[in-house]
């Protein structure tokens, strides 16, 4: 038998706002802890990849938010 996943478009779209820099959708879902450990987190790495001048550093910039943000 196969199940079949009813998707919930209202966790797609919290989602989807959680793709950019500020993250949004916690916000939206009313998680203000998380939204600002994710803001500070993504602060830091612009912090650091702007005094690490990243531009001229690609590898730097690759895989710096593995070292800081390991999964």
């Amino acid at each position: 038998m196969e199940e079949k996943h009813q998707q919930n478009p209202q966790a797609l779209l919290l989602a989807l706002c959680n793709l950019n820099m500020v993250g949004l959708g916690y916000l939206l879902a009313s998680q203000k802890k998380r939204w600002l450990i994710s803001l500070i987190g993504n602060l830091i790495l612009l912090a650091i990849a702007h005094s690490t001048n990243a531009s001229k550093t690609p590898m730097l910039d690759r895989f710096l938010p593995v070292f800081v943000f390991p999964y």
